[in-house]
């Protein structure tokens, strides 16, 4: 799936996550896509889910930490 199909279904669940943010995590090495021959990202359906596992950890922190963080 590629990064814009990739946005869309996390969207879902979670409606700020935006491409450049996908970007982001990818460059900092948080989630690591494969490439095709042309470059294009292709996420998984394993990178998905542990994408948006990531997220749910994230928000469970910061709420006992009583900070407000909009994902």
């Amino acid at each position: 799936m590629n990064i814009g199909q990739t946005v869309k279904l996390i969207q879902k669940e979670y409606p700020s996550v935006t491409i450049s943010r996908l970007r982001f995590l990818e460059k900092e090495s948080l989630i690591n896509p494969s490439r095709s021959k042309g470059g294009t990202r292709d996420y998984s359906q394993k990178d998905i889910d542990s994408m948006e596992n990531d997220y749910i950890k994230i928000q469970a922190v910061l709420q006992e930490s009583g900070i407000q963080f909009l994902l």
